[in-house]
């Protein structure tokens, strides 16, 4: 969905653990890391982890922890919304 909203997304189908995969995101600067599990794909809801979604939220204690769980849906207007108004994150 979040693909076919117009917004480019590379998946790690890779055999790596989570947290490898998690940091070689962030070596690459990625804005945002989006987490889809088992859960997060029966309730079309994904883990966005990073700086960039702390940014988002105002969170600036251990922002490269900051994770947090949206919608499908929610995320792809938060997009949109960064996207039309341009703000750098």
């Amino acid at each position: 969905m979040i693909y076919q909203a117009g917004y480019e997304v590379k998946p790690d189908l890779t055999d790596e653990k989570m947290s490898k995969k998690i940091a070689q995101a962030f070596a690459e600067k990625y804005n945002f890391v989006l987490v889809v599990g088992q859960k997060e794909s029966e309730t079309m809801s994904v883990t966005v982890q990073g700086r960039s979604m702390a940014l988002v939220d105002k969170v600036t204690d251990k922002p490269e922890k900051y994770s947090k769980s949206m919608q499908v849906e929610e995320l792809i207007k938060l997009f949109g919304q960064l996207r039309d108004t341009q703000e750098a994150v």
